[in-house]
């Protein structure tokens, strides 16, 4: 599990790292204090479930990219 955030504000979860890669493709399941994501190297990330402290609104105005939203998205 991570932050969602930096403790700035600044979103965590983004189009591109920054930061050196060393196991490029092996995340599958991204956790974080305001949801779950899927993650697939062809579709990028979908958001799967909404923490109960979170809401849909929140999490897409805190996060750095684009994400689809699972029709049967939970905790929303």
């Amino acid at each position: 599990m991570m932050d969602h955030n930096a403790k700035d504000g600044s979103p965590k979860v983004l189009d591109d790292c920054d930061l050196p890669i060393t196991g490029k493709g092996v995340v599958d399941l991204l956790v974080t204090d305001k949801g779950v994501f899927d993650v697939d190297g062809d579709k990028g990330l979908t958001l799967l479930e909404v923490s109960p402290y979170s809401s849909l609104e929140e999490i897409r105005a805190a996060t750095g990219c684009e994400f689809a939203v699972a029709p049967d998205l939970k905790g929303a």
